[in-house]
C-alpha cells in the first residue's frame, strides 16, 4: 500500500537524477512532483468507491491508456513504441516508479511523442510543396480510435498521405485556391507544433495521473492547480478579473470579446481585436506576455477583488500603444445562469395557454451563499415568481444542456416543486447510505411540470429530473434516457495531505477529483450507466450522436437498493398537480398521437434517419469529383431540411417572449447603456457600425445594439445573394461590383481561419488587390453587413426556430394543465367575444 512507503520517498527525493528530453524539470520540481503523485496515488486508492488497490492495477493497460490519452487518432505513435514502451516499464512501472511518486516513464513516454510530431510536422510540411493525387479510389478512415497504430513509419506515411489528401479536398470543396487552401493547412500544423511546446511539466502529470485515475473510473481525474482554478470557476459561475476573454493569434494575446458589466467593459478603452502586449500588477513593471502561453496570461490578469492591474495594449488598427488601468471584480457569468422564456399555447377550445420555460444549464453556486452570491435555487426560484406573475398554467423545467454541478443545488432546486421529501440517496464503498432530504416547506411551484432532457442531462441533472419522477411530481420528456451519471466526486485539495510532510508543502498543487458515492433515486433506482428513462421519449438524434455512461471504459455499474417507503403529502391535495399514472397514461397517449401524424414530428423523423445514415459512414472517398458530387447532393438535402425548417415554424409558431433574472437585466441594461454611450476608437457611435470584427447592429424590432462577430454569418446563404449584396455594396463603396467578385468576396470569408487573426479587409485584397480603397471600403462596411443580417436573420435568433423536443413538452404541460385545472366553456365564450375586434400580437420569436 502506498501509505506504506510514504517514509521511503524523502530518501528516493534526494536520491533521483533529473529528467531530460524536450520537457526538463529541475530537482525542486521534481521534488514537488513526486511528493503530489504519491499522495494522489493513495487518496485514489484509498477514497474511491470501488476500492481497488493500487496494486492491482494493469500497468500494461495504464502504459496504454496514457499513450491513448496523448494519441487519440493513433496517427503519431507507431506499434513499435507502444511494443517498446510496454515491455520497458511494464514490468517496473509501479515498484521502481510509482510507489515512489517518479514519473519518469510518463515523461520519457511523453518526450518519444514530442519526437514523432515533430518529426512528422517537418513531413507534413515537405510533403505539402509536392503535387497531390485527387482521382484515387482509396478511402480515408475518418474514425481511427478502434485501429491499432500503424506498424511502421512507411504505413504511418500512406496514412499521413490519405489525412493530408483528405484535409486539402476539405479546403477545395469550399473553392478555396490550391495555394491558400495548402497554406491553410501548413498553418494549422504550425500551431499544433507551438502548442506542443507550450506543453508544460504539470500537463504531463495531470495526463498520466488522469489516465491512472480513469482505470477506476471515468469521472475521477487529476487537476493541476490552475485546472483545479477553472473548474472551480465553472462551478460558481463567478470570477474576479477584467471580464474579457482572450485568444492566442500568431503569438498575441487577443481581445475575443468583453463580458457585459465587466471591468473591461465598462472602461470603455477596451474592444475586440486589441491586443494585449503587457500586463503590470498596480505600480510594479510590466511584464512582456508576446509569445506567452495565453494561461498565464490570464493567471497574472486576474487577481483579488478591489486590486489593479495594467494592460499595455495595442489597439486593433493603430500601432500606438496606451495602458489601461482596471479595478478587478467579481464578475458574474451571466451567460451561464439560468434563463427564462414565456409562451402563449392555443388549445383546442381556442383560449390560450401560457407556459414558462426555464432552461438550466448547469448547477451552479457560490461559497456559502451569502445574500449577494449566486446560486440555481435562489434564480430558479426569482424566475417561478416572475412567471406566476403573469398567470402561467404549467412549467417546463429544460436540463437537455446541463451537465451537472452542485449536488446541494440539486436538492434545493427540487425542493422548490414538494413540500418536503427525499431527493437522493448516497452509498459510499462499505454501504453506508446517506440521505438528501428537502426540509424546506416552502413550494414555489405547485402546477404541471414537464422536465426536458436529453443524452447530455448527466449527474445533477438526473438526480432532479429522477427525484421529482420517483415522487410523481413532475412528467420527463426527451431523449430515451439521460447519460447515466449516477456518481459523486469529490475534489481533494493536495495541500491539506501533504502539510504532513516535515520538509513543507508547495503554495499551488493539484487537486484530485475521485468517485466517492453512488447515486440512488427515493425509489431505490440508481441513476448510473443506465440514467432516468423518458415517461414519454421523443425521436432524436443524440442516442447515436452522444455517447453514454454505458459506452464509457470502466464505467460503474446499474444496481438497486431499498428505496425510501414516502409519499408526498400533496398527494392529497387535489389542487396540488401530481402526475397520477390515469395523467400519465393520458397526456402521453395524446403525445404519441401528435408524433404519429404532426408534421414537425415527420420532419424530425426524417431529419434524424438522414443524419443516422451519414454517422454510420466511417470513411470517405478520396476522389475529388465524387467528393464534389456528394457535396452537391449533401447541400441539396440541406437545403430541402431548412426550407421545410422554415415554412413549419412560419406556420406553427407560437408567440414567445423572455423572462430575464434580475442580475441579468441589470448586467444588459448597463451593457446597452455603455454600448450607445461608448463610442468607437474612430469616434464614431457604435449603432449600425462597423470595428475590427463586430458590426453593433441596432434592431428596429427590440431598439437593442446587438454584437454579431463578423465570421459567424451564414457565408452560405450569402453567397446566394451574392448579386444583390453586390449591388448594395456598389451603391455605398461607389465602385461597381459584379456578382462573381462578390461570390468570391464571400467565399473568403467562409473560408478565413478562424484560429488566425481575422481582419475583414482581407478577403476585399484577396479580389481586388491594388484596386481596393481601403478607407473607402471601411465606411462601406455598416451598409454590407446591414444588408447581411437582412440575407441571415438567423444570426440574430435566441432560439432555434423549430425546437420539436420543446414544443412537445410545452403542448404535454398544456395538456395536463386542461386535465388538472379545465377551462370553462362560458369562459372560452367570452374569451373569444372579447377577442374578435383585437388585433393578434405579434410573434417575438419562433421554439
Amino acid at each position: 500500500m502506498i501509505r506504506a512507503i510514504i517514509p521511503c520517498l524523502i530518501l528516493s527525493v534526494l536520491a533521483s537524477s533529473l529528467y531530460s528530453g524536450p520537457i526538463t524539470i529541475d530537482k525542486r520540481e521534481r521534488d514537488q512532483l513526486k511528493k503530489e503523485t504519491v499522495y494522489a496515488i493513495d487518496l485514489i486508492q484509498r477514497y474511491h468507491y470501488k476500492q481497488t488497490s493500487f496494486s492491482d492495477i494493469d500497468t500494461e493497460e495504464l502504459l496504454k491508456g496514457y499513450m491513448d490519452d496523448l494519441d487519440r487518432s493513433r496517427m503519431f505513435f507507431l506499434q513499435e513504441d507502444v511494443d517498446f514502451t510496454v515491455e520497458r516499464f511494464g514490468s517496473s512501472l509501479k515498484s521502481s516508479y510509482l510507489y515512489i511518486g517518479d514519473l519518469y516513464p510518463a515523461f520519457e513516454i511523453f518526450n518519444t511523442y514530442y519526437e514523432r510530431i515533430s518529426e512528422r510536422i517537418a513531413w507534413i510540411q515537405e510533403r505539402l510543396q509536392e503535387p497531390f493525387d485527387f482521382e484515387s479510389d482509396e478511402l480515408y478512415l475518418t474514425d481511427r480510435s478502434e485501429v491499432e497504430w500503424p506498424a511502421s513509419v512507411e504505413e504511418a506515411d500512406r496514412l499521413w498521405e490519405d489525412r493530408l489528401t483528405h484535409e486539402l479536398i476539405m479546403e477545395l470543396l469550399e473553392d478555396e485556391p490550391m495555394e491558400l487552401a495548402i497554406e491553410k493547412i501548413s498553418k494549422r500544423y504550425d500551431r499544433m507544433k507551438k502548442f506542443l511546446d507550450e506543453i508544460e511539466v504539470h500537463n504531463v502529470q495531470e495526463t498520466f495521473i488522469t489516465s491512472l485515475a480513469q482505470l477506476y473510473d471515468p469521472h475521477s481525474n487529476f487537476f493541476s492547480w490552475d485546472s483545479a482554478q477553472e473548474f472551480d470557476i465553472q462551478i460558481s459561475n463567478a470570477l474576479v478579473g477584467i471580464g474579457a476573454q482572450l485568444r492566442d493569434v500568431d503569438g498575441y494575446c487577443v481581445i475575443e470579446s468583453l463580458i457585459p458589466g465587466g471591468p473591461a467593459e465598462m472602461s470603455g478603452n477596451l474592444h475586440p481585436g486589441d491586443k494585449i502586449i503587457a500586463v503590470a500588477q498596480g505600480e510594479e513593471e510590466p511584464v512582456d506576455v508576446v509569445d506567452m502561453k495565453l494561461r498565464k496570461i490570464v493567471q497574472q490578469i486576474r487577481g483579488e477583488t478591489g486590486t489593479e492591474v495594467r494592460l499595455t495594449v495595442i489597439p486593433a488598427h493603430s500601432a500606438k500603444r496606451k495602458i489601461v488601468p482596471l479595478i478587478r471584480e467579481k464578475v458574474e457569468l451571466t451567460a451561464n445562469l439560468a434563463t427564462g422564456d414565456l409562451y402563449e399555447l392555443p388549445d383546442e377550445s381556442g383560449d390560450t395557454r401560457k407556459v414558462g420555460v426555464i432552461e438550466l444549464p448547469s448547477f451552479y453556486g457560490e461559497g456559502a451563499f451569502g445574500k449577494d452570491s449566486i446560486s440555481t435555487s435562489k434564480d430558479v426560484e426569482q424566475l417561478i415568481g416572475k412567471f406566476k406573475d403573469e398567470g402561467v398554467d404549467g412549467l417546463v423545467l429544460d436540463l437537455r444542456r446541463n451537465g451537472g454541478g452542485r449536488l446541494d443545488e440539486a436538492v434545493k432546486l427540487t425542493g422548490l416543486f414538494i413540500s418536503e421529501g427525499p431527493v437522493v440517496m448516497k452509498r459510499t464503498f462499505n454501504g453506508e447510505i446517506e440521505e438528501d432530504w428537502d426540509r424546506n416547506n416552502k413550494v414555489a411551484w405547485d402546477g404541471p411540470l414537464v422536465v426536458l432532457v436529453s443524452r447530455a442531462s448527466a449527474s445533477a441533472s438526473e438526480i432532479v429530473a429522477g427525484a421529482l419522477q420517483s415522487l410523481g411530481r413532475a412528467i420527463v420528456v426527451g431523449d430515451e434516457s439521460t447519460h447515466g451519471k449516477g456518481t459523486v466526486q469529490a475534489p481533494i485539495d493536495l495541500r491539506s495531505a501533504m502539510q504532513r510532510l516535515p520538509m513543507g508543502h508547495p503554495l499551488e498543487v493539484g487537486t484530485v477529483k475521485i468517485t466517492v458515492q453512488q447515486f440512488y433515486l427515493p425509489n431505490g433506482d440508481s441513476t448510473q450507466n443506465r440514467g432516468v428513462l423518458s415517461d414519454i421519449p421523443l425521436p432524436s438524434a443524440n442516442m447515436f450522436l452522444f455517447d453514454g455512461e454505458a459506452d464509457l471504459d470502466n464505467a460503474l455499474s446499474w444496481d438497486q437498493i431499498e428505496p425510501i417507503t414516502y409519499q408526498l403529502p400533496e398527494r392529497k391535495n387535489a389542487d396540488f398537480a401530481i402526475a397520477r399514472p390515469d395523467i400519465l397514461e393520458s397526456v402521453k397517449s395524446i403525445s404519441e398521437a401528435r408524433q404519429a401524424e404532426s408534421e414537425e414530428f415527420a420532419y424530425l423523423k426524417e431529419n434524424i434517419a438522414w443524419y443516422k445514415e451519414r454517422h454510420d459512414r466511417k470513411s470517405v472517398s478520396l476522389n475529388l469529383e465524387k467528393r464534389r458530387a456528394e457535396k452537391e447532393e449533401l447541400e441539396s438535402k440541406r437545403d430541402y431540411f431548412d426550407d421545410t425548417r422554415d415554412s413549419l415554424s412560419r406556420e406553427l409558431k407560437y408567440v414567445a417572449k423572455s423572462v430575464d433574472l434580475d442580475l441579468t437585466e441589470k448586467k444588459e441594461k448597463a451593457h446597452q447603456a455603455k454600448l450607445a454611450s461608448t463610442p468607437l476608437p474612430n469616434g464614431q457611435d457604435r449603432e449600425n457600425q462597423f470595428y475590427q470584427k463586430v458590426f453593433y447592429y441596432k434592431s428596429p424590432e427590440d431598439e437593442k445594439i446587438h454584437e454579431i462577430w463578423v465570421e459567424y454569418f451564414d457565408y452560405d446563404a450569402a453567397i446566394k445573394e451574392s448579386e444583390a449584396i453586390a449591388a448594395v455594396l456598389s451603391e455605398a463603396y461607389d465602385q461597381s461590383f459584379t456578382t462573381d467578385q462578390m461570390s468570391e468576396i464571400l467565399t473568403r470569408f467562409k473560408n478565413t481561419d478562424r484560429a488566425s487573426g481575422f481582419d475583414v479587409l482581407d478577403p476585399f485584397r484577396d479580389v481586388l488587390g491594388a484596386d481596393l480603397d481601403e478607407t473607402a471600403m471601411l465606411e462601406a462596411m455598416p451598409a454590407f453587413f446591414t444588408k447581411m443580417v437582412e440575407v441571415d436573420p438567423d444570426v440574430l435568433l435566441e432560439r432555434p426556430k423549430l425546437d420539436v423536443p420543446l414544443r412537445e413538452s410545452l403542448r404535454i404541460v398544456r395538456d395536463w394543465a386542461e386535465i388538472q385545472n379545465p377551462i370553462d366553456p362560458a369562459k372560452v365564450i367570452l374569451s373569444v367575444a372579447s377577442k374578435q375586434d383585437e388585433t393578434p400580437a405579434p410573434t417575438e420569436n419562433t421554439p
